[in-house]
């Protein structure tokens, strides 16, 4: 319910794969100003490393060029190492740190804040 709800905001860009009728990931950004901010990546450990995640990031580049907008913006958990990847690979690049944002398995850990320029 709170997924749909977030998705049928009037502001939001979302995307959801699906494999066999069933919901294997999705993405929700979420246009503000002239940029773009990416709330949520996700897909089911089934179904990584075939490129879901990559397209959604390639959506969100397309739908930045189609609105004019200038930047895509996201915070990352500092130990998310397969997602700080990804945004390199696009060329997205670290403008701040958030200390202790985080809170996980009893441990702090800082957020990554980081940008990529469309």
């Amino acid at each position: 319910y709170e997924l749909k709800k977030i998705i049928n905001k009037e502001k939001t860009f979302a995307r959801v794969s699906f494999s066999e009728e069933k919901i294997n990931g999705f993405s929700i950004f979420s246009k503000t100003g002239d940029f773009l901010e990416l709330y949520s990546i996700f897909v089911h450990p089934d179904y990584r490393k075939r490129g879901i995640a990559t397209k959604f990031v390639n959506d969100g580049i397309v739908f930045c060029k189609k609105e004019s907008l200038r930047k895509i913006i996201l915070e990352v958990n500092e130990k998310n190492f397969s997602a700080i990847n990804l945004y390199l690979r696009f060329n997205f690049l670290i403008f701040g740190r958030r200390e202790k944002y985080y809170y996980l398995n009893s441990q702090f850990y800082d957020a990554l804040l980081m940008s990529l320029k469309v």
